[in-house]
């Protein structure tokens, strides 16, 4: 059984877990199908919070430079819309599964309808 993930929408872990157990049919599930969920509900909620990688963060910061560049505002003014909309104090500090909504986020990004 495999359950589709896509990494633009990605469900949270506790989401793709009731998911899981919801596909087994299970009502009361075997201790060891539970353990195995258990396991992997700790592995994405670590995923959830693991940080951008190196490519990842320069990409987004190219991403940022481009957006500044092209639609002629600060890259400064570029991060602080970028980190209100994900909630993060810093870009570095944004979650690696974050990264295709933050470069899709950029790349629709239309500084004139966030200003005016």
């Amino acid at each position: 059984m495999t359950i589709p993930i896509d990494p633009k929408t990605r469900p949270s872990a506790d989401e793709i877990y009731t998911q899981a157990l919801e596909q087994l049919g299970f009502d009361n599930p075997p201790p060891a199908i539970l353990r195995l969920l258990s396991q992997g509900l700790k592995a994405l909620r670590e995923a959830d919070t693991e940080p951008l990688n190196e490519k990842e963060f320069f990409s987004i910061n190219s991403m940022i430079a481009y957006v500044a560049h092209k639609q002629k505002v600060s890259e400064d003014l570029v991060v602080a819309i970028l980190r209100v909309t994900f909630e993060v104090d810093d870009i570095k500090s944004l979650p690696s599964c974050s990264f295709p909504k933050a470069i899709n986020f950029l790349v629709d990004l239309k500084m004139n309808k966030v200003i005016n």
